[in-house]
């Protein structure tokens, strides 16, 4: 695993220890909270059945000797709990200030390691994004080298040589434009007019793959990411563009995650990170991060849409 990754786990794991250790803290707060006000409501019933038989003992409310005794003791009891549940409230109140305290301090450890890790990880990205932005020039350019050595030697037979003529540009998402653009049939030669009962060209098919196609596919994606090193075929998208060429994927690639709805496209990103296929065997590896490149740009480009 890259270390890059490798930091930013830790640092995840450093977010998710400060949350637990506030929902902890919380969870103490609370039962003191509950231990508090359970003592309070016990003293207030003790004053209660104080003041009760202190009223029967000052108005003579008593037949006999023997039952003025007994209410002097429920008074002198009721007094006694009176004072040991006060001495549990006072003790009850500086847990819940403690408690308290902890619970403030653990939240601001939470909210100050999250919004560094965001940073943090923005930071990352826009570097992750300046290192890809380089590779695409790289990929361009060996592309084009490529083509130019593929042009047949009986191409210069007339008109001007090969290193004077312009050469086509070739955008990051499409093939050659030439080719995309009708031929002029050479001068003096013209084609036949169309017959009126000569079938049309037909449309070209749907690109758009069913709701059934797109379901079975989050599926089997659902189902490789939970780990990556035991994937052994990439998770094509079901788009029409072919699977060898990924740069030509970006069209197909936002209709698709369009069709899908509302979904969190910055955390579907990060899980089509190059980075994340590294665990991916040897000789697959490669191949595997250059495809999942292409979503991931698509990916993070409509999330900035948004």
């Amino acid at each position: 695993m890259p270390l890059r990754t490798k930091v930013s786990k830790a640092r995840e794991q450093d977010v998710d220890d400060a949350m637990e250790k506030a929902a902890k803290s919380l969870d103490k707060y609370y039962k003191a909270l509950g231990d508090f006000r359970d003592l309070s409501d016990k003293i207030e019933k003790c004053e209660d059945d104080m003041e009760h038989f202190y009223k029967q003992l000052h108005r003579r409310q008593y037949s006999t000797t023997q039952e003025k005794i007994r209410l002097e003791d429920k008074y002198n009891l009721a007094r006694r709990h009176s004072e040991h549940f006060q001495e549990q409230y006072d003790r009850a109140h500086g847990r819940v200030d403690s408690a308290k305290a902890t619970l403030d301090r653990h939240r601001k450890e939470y909210t100050e390691l999250d919004a560094m890790f965001e940073d943090q990880e923005d930071k990352r990205m826009a570097a992750a994004f300046k290192k890809l932005d380089e590779e695409e020039r790289e990929r361009r350019q060996w592309f084009e080298a490529k083509q130019r050595r593929r042009r047949p030697s009986h191409s210069r037979k007339a008109g001007p040589s090969s290193d004077q003529a312009p050469r086509p540009e070739y955008s990051r998402h499409s093939s050659r434009k030439h080719d995309q653009q009708p031929r002029q049939p050479p001068q003096g030669q013209q084609h036949p007019p169309r017959s009126q009962d000569q079938p049309t060209r037909p449309a070209p098919p749907n690109r758009m793959p069913t709701e059934l196609t797109i379901t079975s596919w989050r599926r089997y994606v659902d189902d490789c990411f939970k780990d990556y090193s035991s994937i052994k075929e990439f998770p094509h998208p079901p788009i029409m563009g072919r699977h060898d060429d990924p740069a030509s994927w970006e069209k197909d690639l936002k209709a698709l995650f369009r069709q899908l709805g509302e979904i969190d496209l910055k955390k579907e990103s990060y899980r089509w990170h190059p980075d994340k296929f590294s665990p991916c065997e040897e000789g697959k590896k490669e191949k595997f991060q250059v495809y999942a490149r292409e979503v991931f740009v698509v990916l993070n480009a409509m999330a900035k849409e948004k």
